[in-house]
């Protein structure tokens, strides 16, 4: 601490800047104990989250894993009707199960705590994985899904199961929202300047202007009654944008209302 001897004018600033400086300090230190605390209690839920998250996957792993197996016959032919309970037990405990993981990937994100592996990865290929493991449920309600991959692509630079998490939920969502008889498009190309662009098109109920700026926010869900029909939490794209921003990439959508809508997706390549 500044001891002020002067009277004058000079003494008055230099008193004046010593209590400045001292009520700064105080600030300081509130302001490094609150940051203390933030951090611990952020750390106590990532840990919560995680020991919930176990606790919870376990179980519910387990109850559909049973639920299949009596619907394949293990223990013997069900009837109809416990054919139509056994489905929805098996259902539910899968929705349980992705609000469990979306809630624990929305947490690692949120507190920095994404942990990613990268590693030079053909995009091509995975993007042929995604198309097939989607294939049954677009026969099932009758959509096209069609993929068109450009020539020469570089490797990409990234975590292949969080990219591959990005484009199942981009394909999902575009074929839940995409009446039969629809289209989903999925393309690959190599840009000089942006570095691998992925874009997921589909013919569905389109998203409103004023929506489009807010639909990668956590829990948000455009309100529409077309929209508000099929089941969702609202974080599936706030957790695709935040795995897209931990590998330096970018995010994009365009939408019509009633004509469809185009999430584009570009991440960097090996240089």
């Amino acid at each position: 601490p500044v001891v002020v001897t002067r009277g004058d004018e000079v003494g008055a600033m230099l008193s004046n800047l010593e209590a400045l400086r001292g009520k700064l300090r105080r600030e300081l230190v509130t302001y490094q104990t609150a940051l203390e605390h933030t951090r611990g209690a952020d750390a106590r839920k990532a840990s919560f989250l995680n020991a919930v998250s176990h606790e919870l996957r376990t179980p519910l792993n387990a109850v559909g894993g049973f639920a299949q197996l009596l619907l394949e016959g293990h223990d013997g032919q069900l009837s109809e009707p416990q054919v139509e309970d056994v489905e929805l037990i098996r259902d539910g405990g899968r929705q349980l199960l992705e609000l469990i993981n979306d809630i624990l990937d929305m947490s690692m994100i949120e507190s920095g705590e994404l942990r990613l592996s990268f590693a030079s990865t053909d995009i091509a290929e995975l993007v042929r994985g995604v198309v097939k493991i989607h294939q049954p449920l677009v026969d099932e309600k009758r959509v096209q899904l069609q993929a068109e991959i450009g020539p020469n692509l570089p490797p990409v630079v990234c975590d292949a199961r969080r990219l591959r998490q990005i484009l199942t939920n981009l394909v999902s969502n575009a074929i839940k929202f995409t009446a039969d008889d629809g289209i989903v498009d999925i393309r690959v190309r190599n840009d000089d300047r942006l570095g691998a662009v992925i874009t997921v098109g589909d013919t569905g109920i389109g998203i409103h202007k004023d929506d489009q700026e807010l639909v990668f926010q956590r829990f948000y869900r455009t309100d529409t009654a077309q929209s508000m029909a099929i089941p969702g939490t609202g974080l599936g794209l706030s957790i695709v944008a935040g795995i897209v921003d931990a590998h330096g990439g970018t995010i994009a959508v365009d939408s019509t209302p009633g004509e469809g809508t185009t999430f584009t997706v570009s991440l960097p390549v090996v240089a």
